[in-house]
Formats: structure tokens, C-alpha cells, sequence
């Protein structure tokens, strides 16, 4: 070994040329020996190509090639299979932005899939967007769904119930109290004497025969139902009581 060789010089048994040559044969040879592990570490790399895995565990959709497929290597815009992950499932809804910021990480809602009879799944929100969407004034919201016994088909279309309590407080009106005049939208609000003020409100969500109001009345405001085209401020009614129950007999 060259060891040997070094101490063999030292001790003047043979000469500095021959333990020159022994420790640079001994550097080649080491040298060589790294170039080919590492050229034995890339055919093995190679060799392991033949055998595609996923990064997680899920099912197959999509297959784009089949057995005696040519196959090009280095091939980044190709698609050879496409995976779904099945547990967790990630459901994405919006929030609207006057809600946005009730929203936190760890709150649990119920996710429905298909029919309004169809079962509920819990949602754990795992994330948020942070931020609102400029064009829909909406913030992203990311759920993560167990489905262990896969009964939820990834890719399916599902509906996330919020409830009012995670929203705050939410004040809304049948849409026959509304009173559209120009591009303003006004309520008629009857006060302790029951004089008629008009209130400009700002109207949110649509609910189909309500609708959410985000400003102009309170909870505790008495609005007039089906109000007539020429109601304005001032104006004096009289508030009914609702008739009593016809009596069984």
C-alpha cells in the first residue's frame, strides 16, 4: 500500500521516485474507483425509470400510454397518467368579502354532496387565500374532507354549509320591501310615531325571495311590506297588528 511504500522511503529502503509514483498510482486509483460508483449510481437511476410511482397514494383517471409505447425521455409536457387523491379530499368554496374576515383556520362546516337529501361530511377549513379577489370581492377557502371509505368521487360538485354563527350577525328582507328608484335602493322605515323614513340600504347576497342587507337598517327597524311607488319621508301610517288566530272549535 502506499502507506507501506512512505514508510519503506523514510527508512531509505527505496527512493523518493518510487514512493512518488506508488502514492500518485494510489490517487488514479481512487479516482477511478469514484468516477465509476458514480457512473454505477447513474445506470441504477436509469434501471429505476422503468418503474413509475405516484408521490401519494390515490387512483389512476386518466392513462395516456400503453404496453409497446414509446417513450421519450426528458418528456416534461408529457402526461403519462393522471392521479387523484381520494382521503383527504380538498374542497375549495368562496366566501363573500363581509365575511371574509370570520373565517379561521381549524373551523369545522358541513359539506353536502349531490341532492339536498344527500349526506353530510365535516369540512376542516386548512387554509384561506388571505387576501380578496379583486373581480369577485371573495376570499378562497380550503376544507380538507376524510373519506376513508371513498364515498366521495373526487372532482364531484358539492355544497358547503356556513352557519350564521361562524358569519356574525346577518340582517336580511323579503324582497318586497325594496323600493328601487334609479340606481338607489331604498326601504321605508316606520319610527315610534309612525312617521316613514326612507333609508338608502346596500343589498348583498340574493336568497332567492330575500335578500342580505349589509347597511341602512338594524334588526330592531320596523320596514313596510309591499310600500307604495309614491311613499316618502314623512309620510304618516298607521301600523297593524297581525289578526288574531281564528279560534278551534
Amino acid at each position: 500500500t502506499n502507506t507501506k511504500w512512505q514508510e519503506l522511503y523514510k527508512e531509505g529502503v527505496v527512493s523518493q521516485l518510487d514512493a512518488e509514483n506508488t502514492d500518485t498510482s494510489q490517487g488514479t486509483n481512487q479516482a477511478n474507483t469514484e468516477a465509476f460508483s458514480a457512473n454505477l449510481r447513474f445506470l441504477e437511476q436509469e434501471v429505476a425509470f422503468k418503474r413509475v410511482t405516484a408521490p401519494f397514494a390515490g387512483i389512476i383517471t386518466v392513462r395516456n400510454v400503453n404496453v409497446g409505447d414509446l417513450i421519450t425521455a426528458n418528456s416534461t409536457s408529457f402526461e403519462m397518467f393522471h392521479i387523484q387523491q381520494t382521503d383527504p379530499l380538498r374542497v375549495y368554496f368562496r366566501i363573500p368579502q363581509e365575511d371574509a374576515a370570520n373565517i379561521t383556520v381549524g373551523q369545522t362546516f358541513n359539506v353536502q354532496v349531490g341532492a339536498q337529501s344527500a349526506k353530510t361530511y365535516p369540512g376542516k377549513v386548512i387554509s384561506t387565500s388571505g387576501a380578496v379577489s379583486p373581480d369577485s370581492r371573495t376570499m378562497l377557502v380550503e376544507l380538507q374532507v376524510e373519506n376513508s371509505k371513498n364515498e366521495i368521487l373526487p372532482g364531484s360538485y358539492a355544497t358547503v354549509r356556513v352557519p350564521e354563527v361562524a358569519l356574525g350577525e346577518l340582517v336580511t328582507l323579503p324582497d318586497n320591501t325594496l323600493i328601487f328608484r334609479g340606481k338607489s335602493v331604498q326601504v321605508g322605515v316606520v319610527d315610534a310615531n309612525g312617521v316613514v323614513q326612507l333609508h338608502d340600504v346596500k343589498v348583498g347576497r340574493d336568497f332567492g325571495v330575500q335578500s342580505e342587507i349589509l347597511s341602512g337598517v338594524s334588526e330592531s327597524d320596523k320596514v313596510i311590506v309591499n310600500p307604495s311607488d309614491s311613499l316618502v319621508t314623512g309620510a304618516v301610517v298607521r301600523v297593524s297588528s297581525p289578526a288574531p288566530a281564528a279560534a278551534k272549535k
